[in-house]
């Protein structure tokens, strides 16, 4: 959505006396979209059979999944693995710049036990140019499996934060 406006005051931009002279401008502003982002899809990296050893899972941004170490993944029941995926939202072709975690995220079950995620990695620059105001994110990423993992839930609801700003 972009709103124009126009103002033109027609004051007396006179000179008063015939030594000077003097000149108007036309004061003007646009308003444009405001960069939004929303997030699509949650990042899930499935089921995971650990082992004795430490391994870790690779999800990469086209949605498919590398172990290395003491890690497998089970055929019968691989869970729901799932890239992190956001929507950017605003003006036009706009150029934009995202921001996404270089830390690592660690995500707990529900006794207290922790895995790690990092290698956060976007499918796209991390800068760009909106196709007709709208730009699709996928994010992949490495979690950590410790030796003999624990079962359970793991999750971590605040970290992986992305953020858009126009350039």
């Amino acid at each position: 959505m972009v709103a124009n406006f126009v103002f033109v005051t027609m004051a007396n931009c006179v000179a008063s006396d015939k030594e000077s002279a003097s000149a108007s401008a036309v004061a003007s502003a646009t308003i444009i979209a405001p960069v939004q982002i929303a997030k699509t899809k949650d990042l899930n990296f499935g089921n995971i059979t650990p082992s004795n050893a430490a391994g870790s899972v690779s999800l990469k941004t086209n949605g498919s999944r590398i172990t290395k170490g003491g890690t497998s993944l089970p055929t019968n029941d691989p869970g729901k693995p799932t890239v992190a995926e956001f929507t950017i939202t605003g003006e036009g072709n706009s150029a934009y710049s995202i921001t996404i975690p270089k830390e690592n995220i660690t995500i707990i079950n529900e006794d207290g036990s922790s895995m790690t995620i990092n290698n956060i990695v976007c499918e796209l620059k991390e800068t760009g140019a909106m196709t007709n105001g709208r730009q699709t994110y996928r994010i992949g990423a490495t979690l950590n499996v410790g030796p003999a993992q624990q079962k359970g839930h793991y999750i971590n609801e605040n970290d992986l934060c992305i953020t858009v700003s126009y350039n």
